[in-house]
């Protein structure tokens, strides 16, 4: 066939792959000047109306998505009667191409690509779509090892009507589950099944299912009967605790397996325990047995079908993102249940376990969003624990492997967050801690503290013993701001102006450099894979390449700054509240400005959830705007206190005033949830931290935890 010279606005440069489906062409849309992946059906599929509804399914599915991990949607339409859909051009290689180049990979770099392909299947399992052909060919890596997923080809939409003719296979079956070879229907761990197939190669060096056949049938035969060899066989380097989280991942029953991609990868991140003296640092897990996992199960399914987020009304429960919802709790880590403390009426609720902290503790990814994809939960109005501080509280805390970590004076303080219990002996570090802790997890977990004396430590995070420390000779000046890079590099803001990166490992020196003369950054920065955003007290953004630490470009805001700098890389800009009332979005390219919209009193908070740009102000008001324009799509007056930091998922926002109300307000219209509104009775001068069904609330004089009251429908 000959390869067109354009289609519609999009002018073709080269086919790039052909399959089952269509062509694949690489074209530059003409009108907005940049390059697609352009998806032409195949001219003998023309004239079949399944593949025809198939292929437009694609296009919907695709347009409901939008997550840094998967390859966005930029258009949809028809050329001359075959539908083509535009797509966002990836550089970089296919999984697929780096395996077969370079072999096994290393643990870190291969739970680094794993953790944002398991992210991003969460967020589509979240909203209903099953991939159905998760495959390292599907999986595009850049330079900087930022993974995209592609192919939604034959993704199953719940929404959508059937369209696969019963006992076809759809998929590669070298990646596929037992369930999907057997066509049976089909929920998200049938994609994380696939993934940890993937995994296996990744660290075994081939699929688990091959054994030197090549042949479909065979295959099969192994998918279906066989278990896995053992990973250590293929790899003895590999810790016993990865091919002990591959063979649970790729159990034949879906029960068995892992409920969520974050599951996946906790058991993939984590560690023996060790041989040493009890410690709050070291994360706690819970064992049910049968009668309590039951239990769990009618919990979780009420809370997900009161809460709306599974099926509804007169909708089917027999999704696949339903029946997910419904497996869930028993096959992944089993929660604890929590008895109210201080005691009272309402009943014990099963809670998540927190495993990953507020975006202060991990940053570039979904925390600096201040977005959380599990459900937000009405509050008891009486706190389950109080830890009452000595000192004045004036930084804020952070949640790690299920412990709170927060300064206060010298000393670092641990709690257990079931109960509020501190760690027999805190870390004492001889100076007052000064800066906003930072975690490194990787292979190992650090945290790290910075002192007014100049002083840098790592600490073991399972245990507190000291790792290494740096002094005023590599670190000349206070730590104003710290955080780990999504590439892994121990970022440091001095207060005159030095920017300095380590490596967490060892606090050997990456990079130097100097921002404007004297100019401190106070503000944490905002992070992506391949860029650092840093806001100074000289109203200076400046843009960092996280590649090769230079200077990418510079800009003065004209107002005064009073938000760090949140990077919407779906939009292309970075957003920036003003204290004079508004906010601000930037090209991320370039520094120049893209929109401003004025709004209400100074901007107190920023948060987002891939589709809206939330704003809270000190006037009370809450905004949603459109990240591309900066459009209001919709405004409340929440409260006559200024508000905190927003935090938000895909259903509600909850706002915190300083003044301890908290409030649930819809994300669709703003429409506040009146049964979930709580006076928590207490001011508030810390962002409010969510994490695993339960809200941490901080202020000078010390810490409060609020878990969730039995939920119910608003």
């Amino acid at each position: 066939m000959l390869t067109p010279l354009a289609i519609g606005r999009f002018r073709i440069e080269k086919g790039i792959g052909q399959g089952g489906m269509g062509i694949v062409y690489r074209a530059y849309d003409t009108v907005l000047q940049r390059p697609v992946a352009l998806k032409l059906l195949g001219t003998h599929l023309s004239g079949d109306e399944q593949a025809l509804a198939r292929f437009r399914r694609e296009a919907e599915t695709l347009i409901r998505l939008k997550h840094s991990n998967i390859a966005l949607v930029y258009d949809f339409g028809e050329h001359e009667g075959r539908p083509y859909i535009a797509m966002e051009w990836v550089d970089g290689r296919t999984l697929k191409d780096i395996l077969q180049e370079e072999g096994r990979m290393p643990l870190g770099r291969g739970l680094h690509i794993l953790e944002q392909i398991a992210n991003a299947l969460d967020y589509a399992h979240h909203h209903g779509i099953i991939h159905r052909d998760i495959k390292p060919a599907n999986i595009l890596i850049d330079d900087h090892d930022h993974a995209t997923l592609v192919d939604f080809g034959v993704a199953w939409w719940d929404e959508a009507p059937s369209l696969t003719t019963t006992g076809v296979i759809v998929g590669t079956p070298l990646y596929m589950s037992p369930e999907q070879l057997l066509g049976q229907p089909l929920d998200g761990r049938s994609d994380l099944y696939s993934l940890a197939v993937i995994a296996y190669e990744m660290f075994g060096g081939s699929p688990p299912f091959c054994g030197g056949e090549t042949s479909t049938p065979a295959v099969i035969h192994q998918q279906l009967y066989l278990p896995p060899p053992p990973l250590l066989e293929q790899n003895p380097a590999m810790p016993e605790h990865v091919g002990r989280a591959l063979e649970k991942a790729m159990s034949k029953l879906p029960a068995d397996r892992f409920a969520t991609g974050a599951d996946f990868i906790r058991a993939l991140r984590s560690h023996p325990v060790k041989k040493a003296p009890p410690s709050f640092f070291r994360r706690k897990k819970t064992l049910w047995a049968g009668v309590a996992g039951v239990l769990l199960v009618v919990l979780a399914l009420s809370a997900f079908w009161q809460w709306g987020i599974g099926p509804s009304g007169g909708g089917s429960n027999n999704t696949p993102d339903a029946s997910l919802r419904a497996a869930s709790r028993p096959t992944s880590s089993p929660a604890p249940t929590i008895s109210p403390t201080p005691a009272d009426d309402s009943p014990a609720i099963p809670i998540e376990e927190p495993d990953g902290g507020n975006w202060q503790s991990v940053n570039g990814n979904e925390r600096q969003f201040r977005y959380h994809e599990s459900a937000i939960f009405p509050l008891a109005a009486a706190p389950r624990w109080h830890y009452q501080a000595s000192q004045p509280l004036k930084i804020p805390l952070i949640i790690v492997e299920g412990q709170l970590f927060f300064p206060e004076g010298d000393a670092i303080q641990i709690l257990n967050w079931r109960n509020g219990e501190p760690a027999e002996t805190p870390s004492h570090l001889g100076a007052s801690i000064t800066a906003p802790l930072a975690a490194w997890l990787d292979e190992d977990f650090l945290l790290f503290a910075s002192t007014e004396d100049d002083q840098l430590y790592a600490l073991d995070g399972y245990n507190g013993a000291l790792r290494w420390r740096l002094n005023s000779d590599a670190i000349p000046d206070e730590v104003l701001v710290q955080a780990v890079t999504p590439d892994g590099a121990l970022y440091l803001s001095l207060r005159n102006g030095d920017q300095i990166g380590v490596d967490p490992a060892d606090g050997e020196t990456q990079f130097s450099l100097s921002l404007n003369d004297n100019a401190a950054v106070i503000q944490p920065p905002g992070m992506t894979a391949t860029g650092v955003y840093l806001l100074d007290d000289q109203n200076t953004l400046t843009a960092m390449d996280a590649d090769s630490h230079t200077l990418v470009w510079q800009t003065g805001l004209t107002d005064q700054a009073s938000t760090p700098a949140l990077p919407l890389e779906e939009a292309g800009v970075l957003a920036v509240g003003e204290q004079d009332g508004g906010v601000q979005a930037l090209s991320v390219l370039s520094g120049e400005e893209r929109w401003r919209q004025s709004l209400n009193g100074s901007v107190t908070g920023l948060a987002y959830n891939y589709e809206r740009l939330f704003v809270t102000t000190a006037e009370g008001w809450l905004y949603a705007l459109q990240p591309e324009d900066g459009v209001i799509i919709w405004e409340q007056h929440v409260t006559s206190a200024a508000l905190l930091p927003p935090l938000v998922n895909d259903v509600w926002v909850l706002t915190l005033s300083d003044a301890g109300v908290l409030t649930l307000s819809s994300v669709e219209n703003g429409d506040d949830w009146p049964e979930a509104g709580l006076d928590l009775g207490l001011s508030a001068t810390q962002p409010p931290v969510f994490v695993g069904g339960w809200l941490f609330v901080q202020n000078e004089e010390g810490v409060w935890a609020f878990g969730p009251q039995e939920a119910s429908s608003p």
